[in-house]
């Protein structure tokens, strides 16, 4: 079993057994709309920061006088005022980079190649391409979006990537066959800094063969683990 630091604990092998090695195109009558579900959850802008609190210098002939010491509660009072700070509640990330880290992971890509044997399983998503060795450890990524950590196993007939970093993002992806064992059902529940928690459903059917390069569309290239 892969160690549960948060989340479902997961496998190394499906149970009952299920391959959904294939070539699987997406079929958008049969799937939400992931783009306008992305565009509804991100904000129209960030929050302007408050301005730096000014900090007066000791040579600063412009500072007011410290308060007149008038005993202990004098002494209380000034404790008080010393203890006002300004918190920047500002997101750690540009809305930009959040909505192309979201984007990476919400939208749907057109075609899906999986490639699962028992010692790992490799997923195709446009360009964005990952691959997932079975081990008992997560895997910690670190990119231009900072540092997370993944997770990837089975539940049940059912394969799953769990993404975060454990403060601003968590990622749940699940793909398993549809009750037609020509179809793939794809479900990622998105939850983000300073976005509305995102939860998606895609449909895919299998196809013969994969699509040339040039015909593959989907997420940015470069695009999150």
């Amino acid at each position: 079993m892969l160690a549960a630091c948060t989340g479902p604990t997961l496998a190394l092998a499906p149970s009952p057994h299920a391959d959904l090695s294939g070539h699987w195109v997406l079929d958008p009558a049969a799937s939400d709309d992931t783009r306008a579900a992305l565009k509804h959850a991100l904000p129209a802008h960030d929050p302007t920061p408050p301005p730096p609190r000014p900090q007066p210098s000791v040579f600063d002939d412009n500072a007011p006088p410290p308060p007149p010491n008038r005993g202990q509660h004098g002494q209380n009072q000034q404790q008080q005022q010393q203890q006002v700070v300004v918190v920047d509640d500002s997101p750690s990330l540009p809305l930009a980079q959040r909505a192309a880290l979201a984007m990476g992971y919400v939208v749907a890509a057109d075609r899906i190649e999986i490639s699962q044997t028992p010692q790992d399983f490799r997923l195709e998503q446009g360009e964005r391409r990952r691959d997932f060795p079975a081990s008992d450890e997560p895997v910690a990524v670190t990119d231009r979006y900072g540092s997370r950590t993944v997770r990837a196993g089975w539940k049940g007939d059912q394969f799953m990537i769990l993404t975060s970093d454990h403060s601003r993002l968590s990622v749940e992806e699940s793909y398993r066959l549809g009750r037609d064992p020509d179809t793939l059902q794809v479900e990622v529940i998105y939850s983000g800094e300073r976005i509305k928690k995102v939860h998606v459903r895609s449909l895919y059917r299998r196809s013969s063969s994969a699509a040339p390069a040039s015909d593959v569309v989907g997420p940015p290239q470069g695009g999150p683990r």
